[in-house]
């Protein structure tokens, strides 16, 4: 059995010698007074009085977060719960790279929604701070151009005057994100440093290729936000010290409140609509709300509070639809999955026989799961949610697979008895303490029995649950919380990986192909493994995939030049915050 170190990252929480010839890639571009903060430069003059329907400068946008329920736990990119210090900090910290959703998405080629949180396929990928890069076989490196011109927007509450980013603060951040970091370090084995070479070129030097590297500390998590040495020297963990060269930049934190931002003039990209080129951002303002109260969440939307609530929950859609229905409401899939586990171990129990595990598959109802627990969703979005590159539709699955989705019982009951079990069998079932997670356990129990099985509930806290799904120390399956299913790495990095205490999802098979996926630096060629290594699963049924719900997206229709994008890296919406403007006219209309 093979050993690997851990490198998924915390999205799994929540993440050979190469021969290369010319591998260059292009990316184209109340409360009381707070203390000093830092000053947003003057924006410069724009126009007042634009004509129907073109941009229109100034006015505020309120949006509400993923975790906009809470306050946040740090303001240090490595901070403590880095995964909710990236969405306060995506307003003013940028990455090497980003999505290009004005190319790619609905407003231009719609090849990708930019719905999904949490990852971005490389190829609908553009330069943020890197304005390109390439990929060096020998020594095996990652070389970063970095964009010039581009500016740190100051902090008069450190002394920092505005200034242009150089390699050498991009690398400084970097290091310390990845390498140095003692919490972080072992996420970035394959990283064997990070350096500035001269004013706008950044190298990684790696140990060995890593696919998901893009994840990890390109676009995606918090690990890859690039700020000033001033900075980090004056003290990340106040927001107050906050400098960085997005859109915005913070000007205010009120505890249980808001987080507010205001535009940054020397913000470097500009964006062209209609034939005319604009400087962004366009708004004035920025708030993120903080409402821990969903009823108080749903009544700041629908009194026009909130211009943009990404991810309302469906159940409201009806009442919102009935007290205002202006609203937009665009629906979109959440990209997470809720699986039944299998041990799947051989000769450890009942699941090490694939048909058992194929005829429980066959003889649950996941359409009936999916209107009972969820009341909508995909039923078909495991290992990968639709529209990831490497997902095959259910239509052009293999018949062998294909059946897996169709209820049927008897069939269920027959391959249990050619398995050697004619009057079925008693199974312990653990599960999270999550009420959607038990009211899901009951619901399959119930069904199961029309196929002989007697299911015995074992409810467990989540944290000794966890420990359960890593060495085969239980008999039968669990029941956990939601996974993703965005990623393809870190999604099949569990039911795939081997250790020397045994994997109880599954075998050496898929442990091979997974190597030989993350080893494969041709993206094209890796796709191919995710599609093989995907289908895979699905055949074997190593786990029930439950249905993959939808979210609701809601913005007001003075809100302009948006058109429901979600993220384009982690949870950021900058690109989308960034180009969009009030028709404030439109809104004084309506009355709010």
């Amino acid at each position: 059995m093979k050993k690997r170190i851990l490198w998924c990252g915390l999205s799994l929480l929540l993440v050979a010698a190469l021969v290369l010839s010319s591998c260059a890639k292009e990316v184209t571009p109340t409360a009381p007074t707070a203390p000093t903060a830092p000053t947003a430069p003057t924006t410069p003059t724009a126009p007042t009085t634009p004509a129907a329907g073109e941009p229109q400068y100034g006015g505020t946008v309120s949006f509400f977060t993923e975790w906009g329920n809470q306050d946040p736990t740090s303001w240090d990119p490595c901070g403590y719960g880095i995964w909710l210090t990236s969405i306060w900090a995506n307003p003013y910290l940028e990455w090497l790279l980003r999505g290009d959703v004005e190319k790619y998405g609905p407003r231009g080629t719609n090849e990708y929604s930019f719905e999904y949180c949490e990852y971005i396929p490389e190829q609908f990928l553009r330069g943020e701070l890197a304005e390109s890069y390439e990929i060096i076989a020998e020594p095996l490196s990652i070389i970063f151009h970095i964009r010039p011109g581009v500016m740190w927007a100051g902090n008069t509450n450190i002394g920092m005057e505005p200034r242009e980013v150089t390699a050498y603060d991009v690398a400084a951040a970097l290091q310390r994100n990845t390498i140095d970091h003692p919490d972080f370090a072992f996420l970035f084995s394959w990283l064997k440093s990070v350096t500035a070479t001269d004013s706008s070129t950044v190298v990684f030097e790696l140990n060995n290729w890593e696919a998901n590297w893009l994840f990890n500390v390109g676009s995606g998590m918090i690990m890859g936000s690039i700020y000033p040495p001033e900075a980090l020297e004056a003290g990340l963990d106040d927001w107050r010290n906050a400098v960085g060269t997005g859109p915005f930049i913070i000007t205010n934190y009120v505890k249980s409140s808001e987080v507010v931002y205001e535009r940054n003039a020397n913000y470097w990209r500009t964006t062209t609509i209609k034939g005319k080129e604009y400087e962004l951002p366009f708004i004035d303002k920025l708030i993120y709300p903080i409402i821990p109260d969903e009823s108080t969440q749903v009544a700041a939307l629908r009194t026009g509070k909130l211009d943009i609530w990404p991810r309302t929950p469906t159940v409201y859609s009806d009442t919102l639809t009935r007290t205002c229905p202006e609203l937009i409401q665009d629906k979109w899939l959440s990209g997470r999955v809720t699986p039944l586990s299998f041990n799947c171990l051989p000769g450890f129990g009942h699941f090490s026989d694939r048909d058992v595990r194929r005829a429980f598959m066959i003889g649950t109802d996941l359409k009936a799961v999916r209107n009972t627990i969820y009341g909508q969703g995909e039923v078909y979005s495991w290992p990968l949610s639709p529209g990831i590159p490497g997902y095959t539709p259910l239509e052009e699955l293999p018949e062998s697979t294909q059946e897996l989705f169709n209820y049927d019982p008897v069939k269920a009951k027959q391959l249990l008895a050619d398995a050697g079990y004619p009057t079925g069998f008693k199974l312990e079932l653990i599960v999270t303490t999550g009420r959607v997670e038990q009211d899901l356990a009951s619901l399959l129990a119930s069904m199961w029995k029309n196929i002989g099985v007697e299911t015995e509930l074992v409810v467990m806290e989540s944290a000794a649950l966890t420990s359960l799904e890593r060495p085969p120390t239980f008999q039968d399956c669990v029941l956990s919380g939601p996974i993703t299913v965005v990623n393809p790495y870190t999604a099949m990095y569990g039911p795939s990986v081997l250790t020397d205490t045994g994997n109880p999802w599954m075998d050496e098979h898929a442990d091979e192909l997974f190597a030989e996926l993350t080893a494969e630096v041709d993206s094209v060629k890796r796709t191919a493994l995710i599609k093989e290594l995907a289908l895979y699963f699905l055949d074997n049924a190593i786990k029930i995939p439950f249905a993959n719900p939808y979210n609701l997206c809601c913005y007001w229709p003075w809100v302009k030049n948006y058109y429901g994008e979600i993220d384009t890296g982690f949870y950021n919406a900058m690109p989308m915050l960034s180009t969009l403007w009030i028709d404030q006219d439109m809104k004084a209309q309506m009355g709010y």
